[in-house]
Order: C-alpha cells, then sequence, then structure tokens
C-alpha cells in the first residue's frame, strides 16, 4: 500500500506495533460509536493481524491516520487519529467492499474529514494499481456519510 500525505495528515499503512496506539481508540464508545461495539485489546489486535492479512495479499485495506507532529514530518511521529479506506466485510452471503473513515472524537469537526479528501486515497491506490476508484466516486461517497454522519 502506498503512504499518502496532506499537509496535516500521513496516512500509511497499519503495522504490528499500531495495536497498542489503537486499543485505546477501539475501546472508546464515542470513536466506535457506529459500529457492534467497544473492542477489547485482544479483539483491536485481531482487527489489526486482519488488516495486515489483507495488506500481504494485495487487497485494499484501511490506512491508519496519523496527524503529524509540530517537531516532525516523518509519518513514525505525530498522533494516531484512527482509520480510513477499504474494508471487506461479508453480508447476506456477499463479499463487500465498504469505504469509510473513523476519528478520535477529540478531532471531529476539525477538517479531518476535509484532509481525507484532500488526500484523494481511492484514486492514488488506483495509480498504484491496487484499487480503482474516480475521484467522482470518492467525493460523492465521502459526501454521503458526512450527511449521514450529521443526520445522526
Amino acid at each position: 500500500m502506498p503512504i499518502l500525505e496532506t499537509p496535516r495528515l500521513i496516512l500509511r499503512p497499519f503495522r504490528e506495533e499500531d495495536v497498542d496506539l489503537l486499543a485505546p481508540l477501539m475501546g472508546n464508545v464515542d470513536f466506535m460509536r457506529f459500529s457492534l461495539g467497544v473492542y477489547t485489546h485482544e479483539q483491536t489486535a485481531a482487527f489489526v493481524e486482519k488488516l495486515l492479512g489483507w495488506q500481504r495479499a494485495n487487497k485494499p485495506s484501511l490506512f491508519a491516520v496519523i496527524l503529524r507532529s509540530a517537531q516532525s514530518k516523518t509519518e513514525d511521529s505525530g498522533t494516531l487519529l484512527g482509520y480510513c479506506g477499504f474494508y471487506h466485510q461479508h453480508i447476506d452471503s456477499i463479499d463487500e467492499m465498504e469505504i469509510g473513515y473513523r476519528i478520535h472524537h477529540d478531532y471531529w469537526n476539525k477538517g479531518i474529514g476535509h484532509d481525507l479528501r484532500e488526500a484523494n486515497y481511492p484514486s492514488r491506490v488506483s495509480d498504484a494499481g491496487v484499487f480503482s476508484c474516480s475521484r467522482k466516486l470518492a467525493g460523492d461517497a465521502w459526501r454521503l456519510m458526512n450527511s449521514r454522519a450529521r443526520a445522526r
């Protein structure tokens, strides 16, 4: 998976060492509001392992969303805010892929969704030969997700 960047964010593939950073988010009620509930550390580890499996299989997956620190611009610095990208699900006997994001509630209404859109990750991933999704479709998907989130 490629690493995508905006002036504020770095979108990079997940790593095994992200489990300890992601576990507090996945255990947070606000972060997990639109899911089936909060995750334990063990469930988070299994979730990350699933993502790593998709990455090893060259399947579209979720990106770790990192807020750049003011002092450093490398992908290993900054704060893990959540994730965005592609999530594989099996629904009603059909394999589906969902495009979405989940961001720490302290960063809601701070333009992070706009930054993710600016990264244009669906079509940028296409440039890497991993997945094909037009810029218009990506924009439509973001607008739909944002409007549904505001309606709740």
